[in-house]
């Protein structure tokens, strides 16, 4: 049976939008007295995704099956359905808003990326055999060929302008971010690959060794965190580290030593690098990277960055409010009266 979780929430401005991964709910409430603003209710078919909230409209992906599931536009005002576009397949992963296209990663028969207008809803295109990884500007960066390969989309179409070679290894779930200049990073199982986006060339590949490593940008650093656990060495727990972003030259590399490891991005702030790792939430020194706070926590479904804080979307279900530079839990809202 799958366990009640929240999904992180998006904010609109005093109002936190979050979904109920079991539900079929898509929640508002007032994040200073807790109250629903609106609820709405997708029928009988769960919503599995966070929200991605852009020009006063939530976009969510909703169904139970390959054969009911649909995306989904709400108003963030009034709770009221904008669009609903049956589409099939399904997807746990948020929508990207690129311009007046909607962009869905979807699993169905194969890896696939549905792309939407966002006023109507009407599909504009969708690209087989593709995973989506980001978007920046007009460019889709995606997986090809079972994770083994890397490709650059164009948005308005889903026509290929860019392809190159990422791993041997397949259906390895890479994961990626990518600079406000278009530097982008890739972490499959066996390989790091960075990418110059706009330029579309290659800028460095590395070996990652024996575990994938999830990337987080901030400026010109790249910052990794291995997305596996050490099972001989469980108190050495995931690492963490941080290299160049233009040349990928390793820099410092430290043990968190929380345990099990997961596969959720570092979280960078001006003075703190926030990761969750081992049933903890970690506060390091964005210099030395030297711990400065830790938090249990119970098991986190989704962590999403705020400002100045982090919020948690988690098992039973909850939703916490985290400040990054105390670790102080300073916002929570517990499971929901039947």
């Amino acid at each position: 049976m799958v366990p009640e979780q929240y999904s992180a929430p998006a904010r609109y401005g005093k109002t936190l939008i979050f979904s109920h991964r079991t539900g079929s709910e898509l929640y508002a409430i007032d994040a200073g007295t807790k109250r629903d603003v609106w609820v709405w209710t997708s029928g009988r078919r769960g919503v599995r995704t966070r929200p991605t909230i852009s020009d006063h409209v939530a976009y969510i992906w909703a169904g139970t099956g390959i054969n009911d599931s649909r995306a989904c536009a709400v108003d963030c005002r009034t709770g009221k359905s904008v669009w609903e576009t049956p589409s099939g397949g399904w997807t746990f992963k948020p929508a990207v808003v690129a311009g007046k296209t909607v962009l869905f990663p979807v699993e169905a028969k194969t890896d696939e990326i549905h792309a939407f207008d966002h006023a109507t809803g009407k599909l504009r295109w969708t690209r087989k055999d593709c995973k989506l990884a980001l978007v920046h500007g007009s460019l889709i960066m995606a997986t090809a060929r079972e994770d083994t390969q890397v490709i650059l989309l164009d948005v308005a179409d889903g026509r290929e302008v860019f392809r190159t070679k990422l791993d041997d290894e397949e259906y390895t779930e890479p994961q990626a971010a990518c600079s406000t200049d278009g530097l982008a990073v890739i972490g499959s199982r066996n390989s790091l690959l960075a990418l110059d986006i706009p330029a579309r060339k290659v800028l460095w590949r590395n070996k990652a060794g024996k575990g994938k490593w999830v990337p987080a940008i901030n400026a010109n650093t790249l910052i990794l965190l291995s997305g596996y656990s050490f099972p001989t060495q469980r108190n050495k727990g995931q690492l963490l580290e941080v290299r160049d972003l233009r040349s990928g030259k390793s820099g410092k590399r430290i043990h968190l030593k929380a345990g099990i490891g997961t596969y959720f991005p570092a979280l960078v702030f001006s003075e703190t690098i926030v990761v969750s790792s081992g049933g903890f939430l970690l506060g390091l020194n964005a210099t030395s990277l030297k711990e400065s706070w830790r938090l249990q926590n119970a098991e986190v479904y989704q962590i999403e960055q705020d400002e100045d804080s982090v919020f948690i979307g988690g098992t039973g279900p909850f939703l916490w409010q985290v400040e990054a530079l105390t670790g102080k839990r300073i916002w929570n809202y517990e499971a929901r009266p039947k």
